[in-house]
């Protein structure tokens, strides 16, 4: 797939406070991740009888979920960052300090 469907696909994560199933993916990919690689590690999901193999590919889509997040987390930052049209109206002053007086210097 080529770089600007990824972009593509990126308006569709946070619809609706992200209920769709990329959303779901993301969110679980954040908050489910950490928990079932605790579980993993110290066997607690081998006493559940889990089979290895569910074991890894639910770390997998749960690792692309939080690689998704990552993307998305990224993405917004850099559009919040670069977007001119919501910049507020800043005047610049250029004021100097002597000692304890500001002095404008205009």
């Amino acid at each position: 797939m080529p770089f600007h469907t990824y972009i593509d696909l990126l308006p569709l994560i946070p619809i609706s406070d992200f209920h769709t199933s990329l959303g779901t993916v993301t969110i679980g990919g954040l908050h489910v991740l950490p928990l079932w690689l605790y579980g993993h590690y110290h066997g607690v999901l081998t006493r559940f009888y889990i089979p290895y193999i569910i074991q890894y590919l639910v770390i997998g889509v749960l690792a692309a979920g939080r690689a998704l997040c990552a993307v998305v987390e990224v993405s917004m930052y850099v559009k919040i960052l670069f977007d001119t049209t919501t910049l507020p109206d800043i005047r610049l002053c250029n004021v100097v300090i002597i000692g304890s007086h500001m002095v404008n210097s205009f």
